[in-house]
């Protein structure tokens, strides 16, 4: 599975440590437009579950070939007026069939969808996913 999270503040950085660590086999990457913020470990805290992991992503880059080629989902973590560019950066290098969701979602986005994925390719759109409660207490990045 190749999974890319489009942004790299805490609910993106979130969703790449959960997801690469219970799914280690997965490629996990992360397009964002400050690459350098992040260390080549980022370590994960959970401070409800009082536990901590390390992962390392697969790919951390402000190039969208590099971190959304062939992606099958695609996580857009960013605010409402970012989505459109992101819809344009990430369109060409997805896979068919990919799904891409809008976290934590809006209004709007559908039309977006519909001008830069439904033209070119057929995806499945998804949004406003509801995030565990202590999901969120998760990231540590690095200093």
């Amino acid at each position: 599975m190749n999974i890319c999270i489009v942004g790299g503040g805490h609910i993106g950085t979130t969703l790449l440590c959960y997801i690469k660590h219970t799914h280690p086999e997965y490629r996990v990457s992360m397009y964002t437009r400050h690459p350098e913020r992040f260390a080549k470990s980022i370590i994960c805290n959970d401070v409800e579950g009082e536990f901590s992991y390390t992962i390392s992503a697969d790919c951390i880059s402000n190039e969208a070939s590099h971190a959304a080629g062939g992606a099958d989902i695609v996580f857009i973590a960013l605010p409402h007026f970012a989505v459109e560019k992101a819809f344009l950066d990430i369109a060409q290098f997805v896979t068919d069939n990919a799904f891409i969701g809008v976290l934590p979602g809006g209004g709007g986005c559908e039309f977006f969808f519909k001008k830069y994925f439904l033209a070119i390719k057929p995806c499945l759109a998804f949004s406003g996913c509801h995030l565990q409660p202590n999901f969120n207490n998760m990231v540590q990045k690095p200093t």
